[in-house]
Formats: structure tokens, sequence, C-alpha cells
């Protein structure tokens, strides 16, 4: 049964010891909500998702944003993980890495911050397409 949809991963590197997702964001926020489920944040599902993804791997996951989103509270992670208990919530979230910002991906990489598209998409493949040549 899968009630809330498939996720679409910007990004997911898989190993055999590790998968990472990499949640892009490039003008528009995280979503507080699922259509099955509304207090069912998509960085907590994210999360879900690279558990069951990882099947006993190590896993994270970590979101590459306009600005830093910082820490989830204590409310939106027990709204939108009603199944799971206190330990169990602190758990998922020791597999959340942070949050990067384009500005600083660019920086790093010598993109120009002012040339990125406004699709998240186009990014990628902009960045995709510079780091192959």
């Amino acid at each position: 049964w899968a009630f809330e949809g498939f996720s679409d991963i910007d990004c997911c590197l898989e190993t055999d010891q590790l998968v990472l997702l990499i949640e892009g964001k490039r003008t528009e926020g995280l979503g507080p909500s699922t259509d099955w489920y509304p207090k069912r944040n998509q960085l907590v599902r994210n999360l879900e998702v690279a558990e069951s993804i990882a099947s006993g791997r190590e896993y994270a996951v970590m979101v590459l944003s306009e600005q830093d989103i910082g820490l989830l509270s204590e409310q939106i992670l027990a709204e939108s993980l009603p199944h799971f208990g206190p330990v169990d919530r602190d758990r998922l979230m020791c597999h959340y890495l942070g949050c990067i910002t384009w500005a600083d991906v660019c920086k790093t990489t010598n993109i120009p911050f002012s040339g990125l598209p406004g699709e998240t998409r186009i990014v990628a493949e902009t960045l995709r397409d510079r780091s192959a040549t």
C-alpha cells in the first residue's frame, strides 16, 4: 500500500554501504504536508524513505535550499510521526545531516549564484553538465 504516493527524490546517491538522499529546494520551501496526511512533513517523510531504501545500510538525508531551514521542532516530528515514539523519532532525526545553501554550493563549485535557474531540476542539470567538463 502506498497511501502517500511515491516520493520524487531530487538526488539519490547509493552504494553498497550507504544511501544519501538530497532534497533540493530552489525557491520553494519543504512541503509541510502530504495529500494523504496533512501533518506529514516532507523532510520527515524523506528520512523514512531513506531508511526503507537503505535496508540496513547507513543512510542520511540533507536539504539544499536558498536558506538554512534549521532543525524541525519536536511538535512537527511528533505530528509527522504519530506511529513513532520519542526514542524512534530521535533515532530517525540522527540521520538528518542538515541543510546547505545554494550560495555555498555555488561558491564551492565556482558556479555563479546569479546564473542559477529558478527550478531545482534545471539547477541539477546545470551542475551535472558543468561537472562533466
